[in-house]
Order: structure tokens, then sequence, then C-alpha cells
């Protein structure tokens, strides 16, 4: 006699069949694709210490492997979730597109900034030593 709570392939088909059905609700899908867009560039947002234009030589190939992680990351993550659910990807997708997106533009606000104020910091330190001479 078997337990009230069914065979462990019972149980594994139900978690699947409810994770199915989850991930397949369009706030969800959309709110998880956002999430995995911005969290693509948030080590960018980490090592932004490093991209300064004295730095240029280091930060290069960092950012590119970021960069690159992130994607196959973000491949596989979107293979998996086309894999569970075709009809939540539908959502997922674009909405992984659109999260990168609004981070870029977030992450390009922020370096320019920096790059303009260290660009001020290093032209008012050369004004100073011409005027001490």
């Amino acid at each position: 006699m078997r337990g009230a709570r069914g065979t462990g392939k019972e149980q594994v088909t139900g978690i699947l069949t409810a994770l199915q059905g989850l991930l397949s609700t369009p706030g969800i899908a959309v709110l998880l694709g956002l999430l995995l867009g911005v969290g693509l560039l948030a080590p960018l947002f980490w090592t932004s210490r490093l991209l300064t234009s004295k730095n240029a030589d280091l930060a290069t190939p960092v950012v590119m492997g970021v960069v690159f992680g992130g994607m196959i990351v973000s491949l596989g993550v979107m293979w998996g979730y086309r894999l569970i659910t075709p009809h939540g990807f539908v959502w997922f997708g674009p909405s992984v597109v659109a999260g990168f997106v609004v981070a870029l533009g977030a992450l390009t606000v922020v370096m320019a900034m920096r790059l303009l104020k260290s660009d001020d910091q290093s032209a008012d330190a050369a004004s100073n030593d011409e005027t001490r001479r």
C-alpha cells in the first residue's frame, strides 16, 4: 500500500506542472525577465571603479569578460525557460532584452558622469600646475 502522497514520480510531475503554470503567467515571466536583464549588467556596476581613463587597458578585458559571461549565463537561462514553458517565453524573452537595455542606459549615465567628473578634476590639476610656474 502506498502512502497518501503518491509516488516520487507523481510528485515530480506535479511540481513541474505547477512550475510550468507559474512561469507561464505573463506577470511572473516579465518580472523574471527584467530581473535577469538587469542582473546581466550588475557586475559592470561593481567593476565600474576600474573604468577610468588611467585603467583603460585593464578595464577593457574585464568588461568584455563580464559581458561575455553574462551572455553565456543568459543563454542558458533562456534556453531552460524555453524548454520548461514555451508559452511563458513569449513574455520572458523580450523582457530580458528590455531589462538589459534599461540597465545599459543607467550604466551609461553613471559612467559618463564619472568620466566627466574625472576629466574635470584632471583639468583643474593641470591648470593649477600652470599657475604655479
